[in-house]
């Protein structure tokens, strides 16, 4: 609007209408002040108008809501909407707040603004020459601030544009104010709504209504999920007190009566469980907390109470501890009681008066029957088969053939049912659920006869019953087969023990009688060799000979079996005494000296130190014996050492050898009795009975102590013999050495 060409009083009528036509007309706040501005740059003929909330010197931003302006002079909407709060801006913040009508700047004053502010200073907004400024004060929220740029010259503001400028900003202030207020209010309302959803919401997810009284007149106020916990849809009783209490179950209701007559009269809170017959005959459980509230004389006025339903918990509770003394119980009862008790759960919980458990067998065509509970059986006189073909059983029998859970609440209703056979019970509902493993369906469990429809929850628990029987009866069929087993493995162990008793004790005897007459073998052959009676040939010097190195070696083997069965029958004792360990190792060497000679073999006795331990003398030279004559025997031109490694904790005595040395699987093969690590051809050239290094092994057992073994293939064999150190006597039972 060019102000030259009207008078003041024109300017001002024709500026005032237009922006008065813009507040009145327009309803929604953001495109009244969108319209305002484009309005008032053109009745004012300035480059730029803009909003600004808000003026508050405590505020870290302000906004400019909205701006008109030229297309070369645009501002908020290059440098961002939120524009940081310098200083420099919280100087003119309080100027604007303090003054009564408009604020007027010219260049020089705006220059600080210039220098601090980002936008103006990166030149992202061109700094006006001229601007005029006033606050405006809705009745809801921070003050807001209205402007002009003039950003072409330096403007001198006429009085007439000014009066307009602060009526404009009075009017647009009230306008504000309303339509601020307004949009707080729906932005209420909204926040209302959303809450109220939340909370029907909430209640439907959790099923649980609140009741609100005023204890005076006993008027009640009811959620809509409390209608529907009542048994009706919502608005479709009036919601009075004795409405209430009229659905509480009848055997419940003196006490519910007398729990909420004693807060509404005394005040507090209580918290019960108790049951309501609901409209549609079922009897639901529900937990009901409530509290009172006083005024300010403490006198209770309101009481306000959450009706939740716990029927569904109450029946997994109820499941899972049926299920869980079943499970204990489990052990001691048969695979039938299992059966008949688990499908006692199964009709309890889902509120049923009949049932039927039905095993499948694996040809899935035929079906078993298991047992029906106590009432079916008292109610059904028809004769059955515990063998049923699939194809021949009515719908009850989907379960198996569609192997899934399957709900019949208008049983009598079904046209593809087959009817009963004479003497059956009538069946008014009927649920059943397979139990699956393995694409098969392994059993089915049914209930009936509800006195309401069967729910998705009747589902699920009746589901969860047959799951768990399943598991319960398989644990309990391998629990069987593992105490079988069991008892099978503890009689054959008996059965092995008897007979290695048996073979000791026949080992014993039939060493003990091969002795006597092999020492008189042996002894005669000696004499025979000693021509104690006369010249004997050569010939018959060599058979003489042969006989005595045949039967000795014979002898030996036959004391090592005894041995052997004396330990594996425990009657071997130890005899110990203070033994030279050196002593035993030296005399052992010296008896072995000829076999080292035969196989070029050196020997050499590295034990440091004199060892004295409590020992069976005549056992570990068995074992030194052994060892060494082991080490020689499977050695060709090359080395035996017997060497000591102790300490506070053990004694090791070590055999190494540099002969033909073993793998680990033949090491094992060693340690057994009667095995040949390296076989049978070597064993017959090397001389032997496979019986030195388990014999061995066992002497260092009986003595607390054990054998080890290192070898390697072609390059040799070293055996540690590693006792206790406790083992060392005490000072005073050392022997004389010089004895």
């Amino acid at each position: 609007m060019d102000t030259h060409n009207y008078t003041d009083e024109d300017f001002y009528n024709r500026g005032m209408n237009a922006i008065l036509d813009v507040l009145n007309r327009i309803e929604g706040l953001d495109q009244l002040i969108e319209q305002f501005a484009e309005t008032a740059l053109s009745v004012f003929a300035c480059d730029r108008v803009f909003l600004l909330s808000p003026v508050d010197v405590e505020a870290e931003v302000f906004t400019i809501p909205v701006e008109a302006a030229k297309p070369q002079y645009l501002g908020a909407s290059r440098a961002g909407i939120n524009v940081p709060v310098t200083p420099e801006q919280r100087t003119l913040f309080k100027h604007l707040l303090k003054s009564d009508g408009v604020v007027l700047l010219d260049r020089a004053q705006l220059e600080p603004v210039h220098n601090e502010t980002p936008a103006f200073k990166n030149s992202t907004i061109e700094l006006p020459k001229s601007a005029i400024l006033t606050a405006l004060y809705p009745r809801i929220g921070k003050p807001w601030a209205v402007g002009l740029h003039q950003c072409t010259h330096e403007r001198a503001w006429s009085e007439i544009e000014q009066k307009l400028f602060t009526d404009v900003a009075l009017r647009l202030s009230e306008t504000l104010s309303n339509r601020l207020l307004l949009r707080h209010l729906q932005d209420r309302e909204e926040t209302l709504k959303a809450s109220a959803e939340r909370l029907r919401m909430s209640q439907e997810i959790t099923h649980a209504g609140t009741w609100d009284m005023t204890i005076a007149t006993r008027e009640m106020v009811w959620s809509d999920e409390l209608f529907r916990l009542l048994g009706h849809t919502p608005g479709e009783v009036a919601p009075h007190y004795e409405t209430f209490m009229k659905c509480i179950h009848p055997d419940d209701l003196e006490r519910v009566l007398a729990t909420i007559d004693a807060a509404a009269q005394d005040g507090g809170a209580y918290d019960m469980e108790h049951r309501l017959a609901c409209s549609d005959e079922t009897a639901r459980t529900v937990r009901q907390t409530g509290r009172t509230y006083v005024d300010k004389d403490g006198k209770p006025y309101r009481l306000i109470s959450v009706v939740q339903d716990i029927t569904d918990q109450m029946q997994n509770e109820s499941r899972l501890r049926m299920l869980l003394d079943l499970n204990k119980d489990a052990p001691s009862l048969s695979e039938n009681e299992i059966l008949a008790r688990a499908l006692d759960v199964g009709v309890a919980v889902t509120n049923s008066k009949i049932g039927y458990l039905h095993l499948v067998n694996e040809d899935q065509r035929t079906l078993k029957l298991s047992t029906w509970n106590e009432a079916a059986r008292r109610l059904c006189s028809a004769a059955y088969d515990n063998h049923y073909p699939v194809d021949q059983a009515g719908v009850w029998a989907d379960a198996v053939r569609f192997k899934r859970p399957v709900v019949h609440n208008d049983y009598p209703g079904l046209e593809e049912k087959k009817g009963y056979p004479e003497g059956h019970f009538p069946v008014t509902r009927h649920m059943g659920v397979p139990v699956m493993d393995s694409e098969k369906v392994r059993l089915i469990i049914g209930v009936g006869n509800k006195d309401a429809d069967y729910t998705e929850h009747d589902l699920l628990q009746l589901q969860a019953v047959a799951d768990d029987i399943q598991k319960i009866v398989m644990r309990r069929r391998a629990d069987l087969a593992l105490e079988s087993q069991t008892q099978e493995l503890q009689r054959a162990i008996k059965a092995a023990q008897s007979a290695d008793r048996a073979k000791s004790e026949f080992l014993a005897n039939m060493s003990h009688e091969l002795r006597t007459p092999l020492n008189s073998i042996i002894g005669f052959s000696q004499l025979m060799e000693l021509k104690t009676f006369g010249e004997l040939s050569d010939k018959y010097g060599e058979y003489v000979h042969l006989i005595t190195t045949s039967g000795q070696h014979l002898l030996e083997t036959i004391n090592q079996i005894l041995d052997l069965s004396k330990i594996e029958a425990g009657k071997l004792e130890l005899d110990r005494e203070p033994t030279y360990i050196n002593a035993i190792v030296a005399e052992c060497i010296g008896i072995l000296d000829a076999l080292a000679i035969d196989n070029h073999v050196k020997v050499t006795n590295d034990l440091k130190d004199a060892h004295v331990l409590m020992v069976d003398p005549v056992r570990f030279k068995q074992v030194m014996f052994n060892i060494i004559g082991n080490a020689i025997k499977f050695t060709r031109d090359g080395k035996v050492r017997v060497f000591n490694d102790c300490d506070d904790q053990e004694h090791r005595i070590l055999v190494s050898d540099t002969g033909v040395g073993m793998t680990p699987e033949q090491t094992e093969i060693a340690l057994k009795p009667f095995q040949q690590a390296h076989g049978n051809a070597y064993a017959r050239r090397a001389g032997g009975t496979g019986l030195g290094l388990s014999l061995t092994n066992k002497i260092m057992e009986l003595h607390g102590g054990r054998m080890e073994i290192a070898s390697q293939v072609d390059k040799g064999t070293v055996v540690r013999l590693i006792l206790p150190a406790d083992l060392e006597p005490a000072p005073d039972m050392m022997p004389d050495p010089t004895a």
